[in-house]
C-alpha cells in the first residue's frame, strides 16, 4: 500500500531530472549568442527547463494520484493507467494541471540551476583568493573538487525556499479536483493567510535539501566527465 504510485513518480522524476539538467546546459550557450548578460541568460535558460520539466510531470503527477487514491486504478500498472486516463478524459487531459506544475517547477529550477551555478563561481572564487594569498597553491586541486560540495548546500536551500509556494499551490490544486492556479492560491490564502503558502516549510527542507545536494554534486561531476567545464567557471 505504502508504495502505490512509486513506479510514475520514479519514471516522471527521473526523467523530469534527465531533461531539466540538459535542457539547462544545452540553452545556456543558445541565450548567450543573443545576450552578452550571464545572468539573464542563465534565468532564461532556467525558466524554460523547468517548463519543460513541467510538460514530464504533468501525465506522471495525476497517474500517481489516480493510484493512490482512486481503487479503480490500484491495479493497472503506470502505462495502463495512463492509457485508461487517456481514453476516459482525453490525450490532453493530463495537461490541464500545467499551470500549477509550472508554479512549482519553474521557480525550483530556478533557485536549483542558477543559484548553484553563482554559488560555484562564488566558492571558486573564495578558493582561489584564499590559496593566492596564504601562497599554498599545491591545495587547489584538492579545493576545487571541494566547490561543488560547499556551494550545492546554499542552492538547495534557495531552491527549497522560491518552489515551496509552488509546492503548496501545486498540492491544493490536485486535491481541489482541478480548477486554476488562481483559485487554489486564492483557497490557501483564505484558509491561513500568506503564511499558508510556506506551512510545511520546515519538513520539506529537512526531506528535501540531502535529495538536492547529491543531485547538484553528481550534476557537477556528470559534466565534467562528459568534457563541460565545472559549474561556476
Amino acid at each position: 500500500v505504502l508504495l502505490k504510485g512509486l513506479a510514475p513518480t520514479c519514471a516522471g522524476y527521473g526523467v523530469e531530472g534527465a531533461l531539466k539538467f540538459g535542457v539547462y546546459e544545452v540553452l545556456k550557450p543558445l541565450f548567450a549568442q543573443m545576450s552578452p548578460n550571464k545572468m539573464l541568460n542563465m534565468l532564461a535558460a532556467s525558466v524554460v527547463a523547468g517548463a519543460v520539466a513541467s510538460v514530464v510531470l504533468c501525465p506522471a503527477e495525476e497517474v500517481r494520484i489516480v493510484q493512490v487514491s482512486n481503487p479503480d486504478y490500484c491495479d493497472g500498472g503506470t502505462v495502463a493507467t495512463l492509457r485508461k486516463l487517456a481514453r476516459e478524459k482525453g490525450a490532453l487531459a493530463s495537461f490541464e494541471g500545467m499551470p500549477a506544475m509550472c508554479a512549482k517547477q519553474v521557480p525550483y529550477t530556478m533557485g536549483k540551476q542558477v543559484s548553484f551555478d553563482v554559488c560555484c563561481a562564488c566558492v571558486r572564487g573564495l578558493f582561489d583568493w584564499g590559496c593566492h594569498v596564504s601562497k599554498a597553491e599545491s591545495l587547489r586541486p584538492a579545493l576545487d573538487r571541494l566547490v561543488p560540495c560547499v556551494a550545492a548546500l546554499p542552492a538547495a536551500v534557495l531552491a527549497c525556499l522560491m518552489s515551496h509556494p509552488g509546492d503548496m499551490v501545486l498540492t491544493a490544486y490536485y486535491n481541489g479536483g482541478g480548477g486554476s492556479v488562481v483559485a487554489a492560491v486564492r483557497k490557501l490564502v483564505a484558509e491561513g493567510g500568506m503564511p499558508a503558502l510556506f506551512r510545511g516549510l520546515r519538513a520539506r527542507l529537512l526531506h528535501v535539501i540531502s535529495i538536492i545536494w547529491v543531485q547538484l554534486v553528481v550534476y557537477d561531476k556528470v559534466k565534467q566527465v562528459l568534457g563541460l567545464p565545472a559549474t561556476g567557471h
